[in-house]
């Protein structure tokens, strides 16, 4: 069904390599509608596990902190991230992780990367309701400083990729945290700092306890 805009009506992949359970308001989205969102993410687990890696790691976060702090926008804010990594789909998994850990690319590839927010929005706009994760996804696309009234659930999905791209390149707790903060701007300084604090690693926790 995603492959090329969409083209199947069903993918039949070995639910072993599905990891990602979506929820949805059931007045928004119907159970056919939201296996429509889960059958995409079984594309991306089949065609390229490095992007449906980075998939489950948003989505992971991204719940975690959105179910502690009981913020609004549930199901929207949860499908969009898992819908974030969408795009990658079509980029070879060796370039997405050169990508992601910050080697060198080629011009050909960059236009490669700077195309995948593209690619995801052709996805994202083909399934139920995808046009009202569009705006959350545009909002995880710019930076904060430069959004004019930047929403919680874009800035969440935001801070969840740089965190994911940041443990890709090996940064522990402490590396990771100056290294989201060099870049002031780029994402929400508060809503970092409480993702940091209360939505990362366990171990990673007890580690800002004896900072």
């Amino acid at each position: 069904m995603v492959q090329n805009a969409l083209h199947h009506d069903r993918i039949d992949i070995d639910d072993r390599l599905v990891d990602l359970a979506l929820e949805a308001d059931p007045v928004a989205l119907s159970e056919t509608d939201l296996r429509r969102y889960e059958e995409v993410v079984d594309y991306l687990a089949a065609t390229n596990p490095v992007a449906h890696d980075r998939s489950l790691r948003i989505h992971r976060l991204v719940v975690a902190h959105r179910r502690m702090h009981l913020r609004a926008g549930t199901w929207e804010t949860e499908l969009a991230a898992a819908m974030s990594a969408v795009g990658l789909a079509s980029v070879p998994a060796t370039l997405v992780v050169r990508h992601l850990q910050g080697q060198p690319l080629h011009i050909d590839e960059h236009v490669v990367i700077d195309d995948v927010p593209r690619q995801r929005d052709r996805v994202v706009r083909r399934l139920p309701n995808g046009d009202t994760l569009l705006p959350i996804l545009h909002d995880a696309d710019r930076r904060f400083d430069e959004a004019e009234q930047p929403s919680f659930s874009g800035s969440l999905i935001r801070i969840a990729e740089a965190i994911d791209t940041g443990e890709r390149r090996g940064l522990g707790f402490a590396q990771l945290s100056d290294w989201l903060h060099e870049d002031a701007g780029s994402c929400d300084p508060v809503l970092l700092e409480q993702v940091l604090l209360t939505s990362y690693r366990p171990r990673t926790r007890r580690e800002v306890l004896h900072l």
